[in-house]
């Protein structure tokens, strides 16, 4: 076996001395563990002049040949990955890119599951092409200010946004996928989380009523009626802060984590009652309700995964994000078919894992580095996952966003 380990080896040591590029040749660029396409642009003895594909040139640079490969006749990239625990299968997948400098803080499928919406920590929202995650629009809102969350209604003919020092706002569909603003949702000096009724024009809304941020409240807007309908959490009564929303899939119930005094997941009724109550010991960051309402997955401070049955309130099983570590995770979500969830999060291995619904086992883990996740959601078919990832402020474009296909 040595032998044979040995000589595959020398093979692609041998391979990879023989490759040669001229000027013009496509090729595949290494930037910080992922991989980019662009072109030679000049060949300087054994260092390599480059252009990315896309970008202006100066983002050129002058390169080694082990930061190159011959480019893919395909225009995604395609990464082998291998198996590192037993429970976990050894993956290929393929990715999409969309690459900027600002870091996307979360983001959420059109109902058609046709565009992307990403929430910028540049001040902006940003709408790609589902299929490759093209650019089709931006919506600026702030001067640069972060945007932390972002939400589609029901019908598709509203999008609603709030941001980090001022209020919520909810844009309507003009034509194509053209926006303009509705409707202003005052009351608040910070919006962390906004999340639209799977099936009513009901928007709910977190965050802080007055600027020293010390407290926090929820509330259900009426779109149509430009009104709160329900104040389910009052800031004043409660003096809690609420860190992740998330609806069930038939819009009867609205959960809620919770950082600070109050850890733990509480589900609401339409009317704004209590209806299951989830006690933890540490801060819970992130939510989302299985496809029939019947359970919850969770994440958060505690480094870990967990599964909640709402018929007992308690878990069927956690799991670690990152074994040895105190990697946090960012976002949780349950495929559509119901038989997995994903998980993103803090970390230097893979950005995405995803774990059997049943037994929580790890099924796949995706990607090659962590830049750190911080939203994640799967596509309508359960076949492709889409990542929004913070990118540190790097000089050079990264992937904020990113699509894996999940696989079989």
């Amino acid at each position: 076996m040595k032998k044979i380990l040995i000589a595959i080896l020398l093979f692609f040591t041998i391979t990879g001395y023989a490759q040669t590029y001229k000027k013009g040749d496509a090729v595949q660029i290494e930037w910080k563990n992922l991989w980019y396409p662009g072109k030679i642009v000049e060949v300087k003895g054994d260092k390599f002049l480059i252009s990315y594909d896309g970008y202006d040139a100066s983002w050129n640079e002058t390169v080694g040949k082990d930061r190159l490969k011959a480019a893919s006749t395909n225009t995604t990239t395609t990464t082998t990955t291998a198996t590192t625990t037993s429970s976990t299968t050894s993956t290929t997948e393929t990715k999409w890119s969309y690459k900027g400098v600002e870091s996307v803080w979360d983001l959420t499928l059109s109902p058609d599951g046709k565009y992307v919406l990403a929430a910028s920590a540049y001040g902006k929202l940003i709408i790609l092409n589902a299929a490759d995650l093209t650019l089709v629009s931006e919506i600026k809102l702030t001067d640069g200010r972060p945007i932390f969350t972002a939400a589609w209604s029901h019908d598709g003919n509203y999008i609603a946004t709030g941001y980090s020092d001022g209020n919520g706002i909810v844009y309507a569909r003009k034509e194509g996928v053209q926006f303009t603003v509705f409707d202003t949702l005052e009351g608040y000096a910070s919006i962390a989380d906004v999340r639209f009724n799977p099936k009513k024009l009901e928007l709910a809304v977190s965050g802080a009523p007055i600027k020293d941020y010390t407290l926090s409240k929820l509330d259900i807007w009426d779109i149509a009626k430009k009104k709160i309908k329900v104040k389910v959490i009052d800031a004043v009564k409660w003096g809690t802060n609420p860190t992740a929303l998330a609806y069930s899939d038939d819009g009867t119930k609205l959960a809620v984590s919770y950082a600070y005094d109050r850890k733990g997941i509480e589900v609401f009724d339409s009317t704004g009652k209590i209806i299951n109550k989830i006690n933890h010991t540490v801060e819970v960051d992130c939510i989302d309700f299985s496809p029939d309402g019947g359970m919850i997955v969770s994440g958060g401070i505690d480094c870990s995964v967990s599964l909640w049955n709402l018929a007992t309130n308690k878990a069927v099983w956690t799991k670690r994000w990152n074994t040895g570590s105190e990697d946090y995770v960012s976002a949780v979500a349950f495929a559509p078919n119901g038989l997995s969830v994903a998980a993103c999060g803090m970390g230097t291995g893979t950005p995405v894992k995803i774990f059997n619904l049943a037994s929580g086992s790890l099924l796949h883990e995706l990607g090659t580095t962590n830049p750190v996740g911080n939203c994640i959601s799967y596509s309508g078919d359960s076949k492709y996952i889409f990542v929004g990832y913070t990118t540190y402020g790097d000089i050079a474009k990264v992937s904020m966003v990113q699509k894996f296909e999940i696989p079989k």
